[in-house]
């Protein structure tokens, strides 16, 4: 251990308690702890505990670290383990580590911190050649897991850097829709220190994906999952232009049938969204937008304009059910008693007529006003 001098009376005192405790309590310690603020999580805490920890070679004790250890070269060691013992296991929970790096200030190195490595390229050689050969769970534990370094991953994510050519395109693909499923994405969860304006460009740069991978199926489906739950974002390309990349008819699949969007579809409805809110909205009528030739571009209108009762009978004279599905999505109609109160109506109406049975209009409806209520309380009343 190291001199008493150089470290404190509590972290002394608290290593002293959990290099001699059970297995339960160090398991209880880091479970209770790792969900305080960092301050007081570290009062009583330090990297030489870890290492301490880890001479015990206990390995409950190396897969509670992997999962929970807040220092740099403890799931450096523990990483190192894994591949050189080819324990999978715990690969796998050094992966799913959330919360190492908290013991300083600056930004999270992960995942270059698995490989002593600090994630600047022509810097990782090791975590380079770990993505080249990687399996593909690891792939998915690493783009879920919200420690990930924002910046590497802003850069990696313009697809022109030695990183996403090692991972080559089918874990490419998989990182992406990994990816939507990440808490900063889905909850912007995380903070960028020094740096308030990261999110943004994590942000556009996803929204740049649009114009860069391929438009096959597959991208498309990862791709779709992703805009679905990333931030809306300004861009500086004309999305409607860009939707066309992805104006992409199957010969198995009929575009102008059906409740649900197909995945070319759904990339289409998200890149609509600027422009039907910020551009186009502006300039034409709602009965305009109803009249556009592209579903995915109506269902964006259904979704994201403010609509007049009248509005929401003339969407529903023009696309029935499909129309009443995307319009329950549309937060400025709940906003209100009288929209509210006519969308109801049409999704009774919907019900009356049963031309989907796979759409209950009412359930939808009743779903969807728990949500919002439980969301927005004071449009309610």
């Amino acid at each position: 251990m190291s001199n008493c001098h150089d470290r404190g009376s509590t972290v002394l005192i608290r290593e002293a308690e959990l290099l001699s405790a059970s297995n339960d309590f160090v398991y209880k310690y880091y479970h209770e702890k790792v969900h305080q603020s960092k301050n007081k999580f570290h009062s009583d805490m330090d990297e030489q505990v870890e290492a301490n920890l880890l001479l015990k070679n206990d390995p409950f004790i190396d897969i509670l670290l992997a999962q929970r250890c807040i220092f740099e070269d403890t799931i450096f060691k523990l990483f190192t383990k894994a591949v050189l013992s080819n324990n999978c296991s715990l690969k796998l929970a050094c992966l799913s580590n959330e919360f190492v790096g908290e013991e300083g200030f600056a930004p999270s190195q992960f995942p270059g911190v698995l490989f002593g490595e600090n994630n600047q390229q022509g810097a990782c050689p090791n975590l380079l050649n770990w993505l080249k050969s990687t399996s593909e769970i690891e792939v998915e534990l690493l783009f879920k897991n919200k420690a990930i370094d924002r910046r590497w991953l802003t850069s990696l994510l313009e697809c022109e850097n030695e990183f996403w050519a090692a991972l080559g395109e089918p874990k490419q693909i998989l990182a992406v829709r990994s990816l939507s499923q990440n808490p900063i994405i889905i909850e912007h969860e995380g903070e960028f220190e020094g740096d308030l304006s990261q999110y943004e460009k994590l942000f556009y740069t996803i929204w740049n994906l649009a114009t860069k991978v391929p438009t096959t199926r597959s991208w498309a489906h990862a791709l779709g999952w992703l805009l679905e739950n990333v931030a809306d974002s300004m861009v500086n390309y004309d999305c409607i232009e860009v939707a066309k990349r992805w104006m992409i008819v199957e010969a198995s699949n009929n575009e102008t049938e059906g409740l649900y969007l197909n995945v070319y579809e759904t990339i289409r409805f998200h890149l609509y969204k600027n422009p039907i809110k910020y551009t186009y909205g502006k300039k034409l009528s709602n009965e305009e937008h109803f009249e556009n030739l592209d579903r995915a571009y109506r269902a964006c209108s259904y979704s994201k304009l403010n609509l007049t009762i009248d509005d929401l009978f003339l969407a529903y004279h023009k696309d029935g059910d499909f129309a009443v599905k995307y319009m329950l999505r549309n937060e400025n109609i709940w906003m209100f008693d009288k929209t509210r109160e006519a969308l109801r109506d049409l999704c009774y109406k919907s019900d009356e007529k049963s031309l989907n049975p796979e759409f209950r209009g009412v359930d939808n409806f009743r779903s969807c006003h728990r949500l919002y209520q439980e969301l927005h309380p004071t449009w309610f009343g």
